[in-house]
């Protein structure tokens, strides 16, 4: 019975540290529309603030962004005529329908 226990209380712990060690290289995939008053801004960049990696919105202000690995990450949104905007990943629709909001930099 003991060797039973030990070897159950083993497995718990594999399992245990397998799961975190997946949790932790999980890559999220998002995407969303970047409007201002309402309207489409295509052609801004939108990346990962503190990194390179990122894309631009499409001619009708949606962008599509993989291998985002840190959910604590932001989105910088950044066009020019548009106040620089940051955004939580974490709150992001993960289904692609956020709609991001940026001003116009009126200088």
């Amino acid at each position: 019975m003991e060797a039973y226990l030990q070897k159950l209380i083993l497995l718990l712990a594999l399992i245990i540290i397998s799961h975190h060690s997946f949790a932790e290289n999980t890559e999220l995939s998002l995407g969303g529309k970047v409007t201002n008053g309402g309207e489409a801004v295509p052609f801004v960049a939108v990346y990962i603030k503190g990194t390179n990696h990122g894309t631009t919105t499409d001619e009708n202000g949606f962008f599509f962004i993989s291998g985002i690995t840190e959910q604590d990450a932001q989105l910088t949104i950044k066009g020019i005529g548009y106040k620089t905007t940051h955004y939580p990943v974490s709150d992001m629709d993960h289904s692609g329908q956020t709609v991001i909001e940026i001003e116009q930099d009126v200088q």
